[in-house]
């Protein structure tokens, strides 16, 4: 379809031909698609694990896990609210998630440990999925906007009644397309699960609290 001009100053800004863009260092393409996104994070993400796996003698998984944790998952994380659209594109919410399952299974081959399924490795390391964990920031993004930390205009809560405060987020009331994946139609049932005593709580304390919901 018809591209829209952006204009700066009204004046019109010159188009190139690009399969994405970056933007704050988020990969959009012109169907509003992250998925150029998806892999670029994976590639770079396996780079540098195969550099932590030269360059690190130990054999500790623990050890090992917390260069994963300084070096990569912020790779696989930056900016996930914006971008953790992969709800209906389960091929490539699996080939991030293998990021993580492919070095906590090279992490535990190195330490000579029993195989575990990716679940169980995870339970050894005191660890989430990459989208449980993705969920937890969705929800920390939201919290933050409604308690005044945050500015998105896009996140709002709907109007309370009399008998009780409003819980539920404004959504389309039928999603299409792309809005299926707006951050308030994608997280509003997760949302209005949380008792009221959870959305109370400190940011600190949320985040600790929802991630064992």
């Amino acid at each position: 379809g018809h591209m829209p001009d952006y204009l700066l100053s009204g004046i019109p800004l010159a188009r190139l031909d690009a399969l994405a863009f970056r933007d704050l260092g988020v990969m959009i393409d012109t169907s509003l698609s992250f998925s150029h996104h998806a892999q670029t994070i994976v590639s770079k993400a396996r780079s540098v694990m195969a550099i932590i796996l030269r360059s690190f003698v130990s054999k500790n998984p623990h050890v090992l896990f917390k260069a994963f944790k300084a070096y990569v998952r912020p790779i696989v994380e930056y900016g996930s609210p914006v971008w953790n659209v992969f709800g209906n594109e389960p091929k490539i919410a699996k080939s991030i998630e293998r990021v993580q399952r492919y070095f906590t299974m090279r992490v535990f081959c190195r330490a000579g440990l029993k195989k575990l399924n990716y679940s169980r490795r995870l339970k050894f390391l005191g660890e989430l999925s990459l989208s449980k964990r993705r969920k937890i920031a969705d929800l920390c993004f939201i919290h933050a906007v409604l308690k005044n930390r945050q500015y998105c205009p896009a996140v709002a809560l709907m109007p309370s009644n009399l008998s009780r405060p409003s819980t539920r987020l404004v959504t389309d009331a039928i999603p299409r397309g792309p809005r299926k994946n707006f951050l308030p139609n994608r997280v509003d049932q997760h949302w209005y699960k949380l008792p009221s005593r959870i959305t109370a709580l400190s940011a600190k304390a949320f985040r600790s609290n929802v991630g064992y919901m």
